[in-house]
């Protein structure tokens, strides 16, 4: 028996505490408790409700309902929240975890300001568990005393799950061992998406234009979200109405509510482009966001993405987006220039305008383009990788010999992909041979 075997088979529990269980989160989620032995098994520790407006969490009723039926494995345990200073947070229940004998493995959020984080994780070494962070890590360049005390943070864990490469690089400069870090980067509903994705057709992204648009032939610059300052909408629409000018027409089509709505609307009506830019509305059904999204030629974010760009990959439609990274979230690494979209000068309008254009003109094999928005998508951003990768961190499989994703920012070194077929996992990845994650 080799040494994966050792790791692979053995009856690992694992506790997986989270603030509150986000619902973009559910498939990864579900996934974990619906695996059997011999792969790890996986409970859910979390607060009932979210203290944040905005985020949707997943339906506690889930926590009621048997995993086969499919419910989720869910502990819950007390939020308590520290206005003053923002961010600190005590979970009940969560430092009762490090003394638990049911766990040999506990996955913590890697939030320094979770003070029961900091004595549970402490607990658990001391009682011989492996204890991870799943975490967004550093996001920017400086160091500082947030920087340090991160750092000590992370040095609780034996290892970090984190969302991309760009951030390992980070904490490998600051002294982290690349051997501690897993790349999981993140993941929606994939196995929908592409169920949707499948079903759509030329004929139906015709009709999605043309009941879009007066002129459905032009270029559709889209965006999904919610209509908030940061993401700078106005700068799409001014640099629209630029190429307007420049005599190069494009559409415009916002999927989403916020508060920035009414002022975009004035906005588009100030600059005479109001005919061209469709306010679609909030939407959370994939059956109608995916033609809307795979029918548009181009997702537009001015400000920061996140999973958005996710969203947009998924249904084939290549993203556009600022070059600077420290005002992205880590989903950013999926757009690789020239082939799952483009970027342009951080705050330029002009840029952005030039950009826009230079892609359309430029990007005329649309199925090509399309391809490989898919391949990002199904090799990297899914849960099917993120649980081969989880799984390989539990059990205890250097970090080296996990696969790694090929992203805007280059791994930190080649992962061994054979090992897919070692690390046991949930469910099949269905129809997709290029996928690593693929039995």
């Amino acid at each position: 028996m080799n040494s994966i075997d050792t790791h692979v088979f053995k009856p690992i529990r694992v506790a997986l505490v989270q603030r509150i269980l986000s619902h973009y989160r559910e498939p990864i989620f579900r996934m974990m408790c619906q695996q059997v032995p011999p792969a790890p098994h996986f409970t859910l520790v979390s607060g009932e409700t979210s203290d944040s407006p905005g985020l949707k969490t997943i339906d506690i009723r889930k926590h009621d309902i048997p995993v086969e039926k499919g419910g989720l494995r869910w502990r819950l345990v007390k939020n308590y929240s520290l206005r003053r200073p923002k961010g600190i947070l005590w979970q009940s229940g969560v430092v009762g975890l490090g003394f638990d004998t049911r766990y040999d493995a506990i996955i913590y959020p890697g939030d320094c300001h979770h003070i029961s984080t900091w004595f549970s994780a402490i607990v658990a070494r001391l009682t011989g568990k492996r204890v991870l962070m799943w975490t967004h890590g550093l996001r920017k360049e400086k160091r500082g005393l947030n920087c340090w005390l991160r750092m000590r943070f992370y040095k609780l864990a034996h290892g970090l799950l984190i969302y991309g490469n760009r951030v390992a690089h980070m904490l490998v400069e600051r002294g982290y061992p690349d051997e501690r870090i897993y790349v999981v980067f993140n993941s929606l509903d994939w196995d929908k998406q592409v169920m949707i994705r499948e079903r759509i057709t030329d004929e139906m992204c015709r009709q999605c234009r043309a009941q879009m648009f007066t002129h459905p032939a032009w270029p559709i610059l889209v965006m999904s979200g919610r209509l908030v300052a940061n993401k700078r909408m106005d700068m799409l629409l001014e640099a629209v109405t630029r190429l307007a000018g420049e005599g190069f027409d494009a559409n415009v089509l916002l999927i989403g509510d916020g508060p920035e709505k009414t002022s975009l609307q004035a906005l588009a009506e100030r600059l005479r482009i109001a005919d061209r830019v469709t306010f679609y509305g909030a939407c959370y059904d994939e059956e109608v966001m995916g033609p809307l999204i795979a029918s548009s030629d181009l997702c537009v974010v001015p400000g920061p993405i996140g999973l958005t760009c996710i969203h947009s990959l998924g249904y084939g439609t290549p993203v556009l987006i600022h070059d600077n990274p420290e005002n992205h979230g880590p989903e950013y690494e999926a757009v690789i220039p020239g082939q799952t979209g483009q970027l342009f000068r951080y705050g330029d309008l002009y840029d952005l305008a030039r950009a826009i254009r230079e892609w359309i003109v430029m990007s005329s094999d649309r199925e090509t383009i399309r391809r490989d928005c898919y391949r990002m998508v199904d090799k990297y951003y899914n849960p099917y990788f993120q649980m081969k990768v989880i799984n390989a961190a539990v059990q205890g499989i250097p970090a080296g010999r996990v696969p790694c994703g090929y992203t805007q920012f280059p791994p930190l070194a080649k992962g061994n992909p054979e090992i897919a077929s070692d690390v046991i996992t949930a469910g099949a990845n269905p129809g997709n041979i290029d996928n690593p994650v693929s039995p």
